[in-house]
């Protein structure tokens, strides 16, 4: 059985089967890939074109995400209040000139 390393294509990575090999290259301009004998040799070419050492694939950890919808609901919600009480206050007062 053969591998598959897609260094340049739709997604790069190691493949076992050519027929997903070739679902990531075909139609990607400029595309590389190559078939290895053992996953062991695919992974590793995969990892030194990737620029990972020993193995070790780095990830980038995904962006932390803020949940602070109570907070943002607090603030529409006085500042909407405040924007009433300056509405009542001007036609109050507009009210009393006439």
């Amino acid at each position: 059985m053969s591998w598959y390393v897609v260094y340049c294509g739709k997604v790069p990575g190691v493949y076992a089967t050519w027929a997903r090999c070739n679902a990531q290259v075909t139609g990607f301009k400029n595309n590389s890939y190559k078939s290895f004998p053992i996953k062991e040799e695919a992974e590793a070419s995969y990892l030194e074109f990737m620029g990972c050492e020993d193995d070790k694939v780095f990830v980038k950890p995904p962006p932390k995400v803020v949940r602070n919808t109570p907070v943002l609901f607090v603030v529409a919600v006085v500042q909407s209040f405040f924007l009433l009480v300056l509405l009542w206050f001007v036609l109050a007062r507009c009210y009393n000139c006439l």
